[in-house]
């Protein structure tokens, strides 16, 4: 029965070990509401306008509604310029003024590339494109995560699409970034963890090899390989790191993307983020 004691114990001691490898799960606890805003718009009948946003956003009036609100705000300015809504708005607000400014330069830049064709020139349609869509991906008792899919298309060869995620602390609203995660004086370490797993995205076996298929300074190394712009992204199945179009690679490279798991994490975090991620 000693022996029997034991090993309960143990067992109980270990179980309490794994689950401090790993956040805390908890169900979809933050009520959300879904923010649209869509306008389309024909110009000579042939030619379109298209602006499409679907966010859900915390519902209740807490830190946390004006945390990802902002955040929202923050990706339709970097990838579509302009004014953006007054400071403090509200989310639909944001949407909308997004959804105006978008359209409005749309029919604008339709119409001077109208003025410019050779009336010989075949009717060729003339589309302009956004598309966003921001959802929850992950929560736990402490944070929560959302990731924004969006796709612009203004002319020229290709669209561009772009994957963010953004991961919120739930008692203060605050937005975890590089510097909140990862530990300074293993910065360096992580970097190159970081190089290490973009090789199997890419499928090559060295690093010299990967840089090859890069838009890197040549000069980079493992330990000083670029993170993102975008912030970092705790999920259930550990913190990912994601590249937007053309950040690191080709546009045929796609959008570079690896998940370091929680085990690799280990060493890695900073004081805050341990209290965060257990």
């Amino acid at each position: 029965m000693k022996h029997l004691s034991a090993l309960a114990l143990l067992l109980l001691l270990f179980a309490g070990s794994a689950r401090a490898d790993r956040p805390h799960w908890t169900n979809d606890t933050i009520a959300l509401e879904r923010i649209t805003a869509q306008d389309e718009k024909r110009i000579r009948q042939l030619h379109l306008a298209h602006f499409n946003l679907s966010a859900d956003v915390p519902a209740a009036d807490t830190v946390l509604r004006p945390a990802v609100t902002r955040w929202m705000g923050s990706l339709l300015e970097a990838q579509l310029g302009g004014k953006g809504a007054k400071t403090g708005a509200a989310a639909g607000e944001t949407a909308r003024s997004y959804e105006k400014q978008f359209i409005g330069r749309a029919r604008r830049d339709i119409k001077e590339q109208l003025k410019l064709r050779d009336k010989d020139d075949p009717a060729a349609r003339i589309t302009y494109t956004y598309d966003l869509a921001l959802r929850r991906v992950y929560e736990t008792d402490r944070f929560v995560t959302f990731r924004a899919e969006a796709y612009t298309y203004t002319g020229g060869a290709h669209g561009m699409q772009y994957v963010a995620y953004g991961t919120f602390v739930k008692a203060d609203g605050r937005l975890l970034t590089w510097s909140d995660i990862v530990n300074a004086r293993r910065m360096s370490g992580f970097r190159a963890l970081v190089a290490d797993a973009l090789m199997g995205y890419f499928g090559v076996q060295s690093f010299t090899a990967m840089k090859e298929k890069l838009l890197v300074d040549g000069k980079c190394a493992r330990s000083t390989f670029p993170l993102p712009e975008g912030t970092p992204g705790l999920l259930a199945d550990g913190l990912h790191v994601q590249y937007a179009d053309y950040e690191i690679a080709p546009h045929a490279a796609g959008m570079p993307g690896v998940t370091i798991t929680y085990d690799q994490m280990k060493g890695f975090w900073t004081p805050y983020a341990v209290k965060i991620w257990r």
